[in-house]
């Protein structure tokens, strides 16, 4: 899978958002059967560990809804935004180490809260994204 859309917040972003525990986030997303799965990457500030989390995803107004399977695991939302980005809602998400490709909670994971500092991220669309479906250039 192509990293599709990614985020880095810097030192000077970070600073400003001391709560922010997110420094760098990336989307990936597969199409497959008339579904659409979102593949979630994430890194925390301090923290060397690389986090990850994928989900099913549904219709949800203007977006997709992601669902993780397992009891209390979180959700996040995708819509696009007007540059040609993605704005990924936090809801309370939960993330295991990126070894693990494990959509139930593993001890060593994380919950990343919905607070007003992790509550959404704006990421940007990477040159090497395929052209979501049913647009064209």
């Amino acid at each position: 899978m192509t990293t599709c859309y990614e985020r880095t917040y810097g030192a000077r972003h970070l600073a400003a958002y001391p709560r922010q525990k997110v420094q760098r986030i990336a989307a990936t997303y597969s199409v497959f059967d008339g579904g659409v799965q979102v593949h979630l990457d994430v890194w925390l500030r301090g923290d060397p560990t690389h986090y990850a989390m994928y989900a099913d995803c549904t219709d949800s107004g203007d977006g997709k809804l992601c669902k993780i399977d397992f009891a209390d695991g979180g959700f996040w939302r995708v819509s696009a935004t007007p540059k040609g980005g993605l704005l990924v809602t936090n809801g309370d998400v939960w993330v295991n180490t990126y070894a693990s490709d494990s959509q139930q909670p593993l001890p060593e994971g994380r919950r990343l809260k919905a607070k007003r500092a992790d509550r959404s991220w704006a990421l940007i669309r990477q040159a090497s994204c395929p052209e979501p479906p049913g647009e064209s250039n």
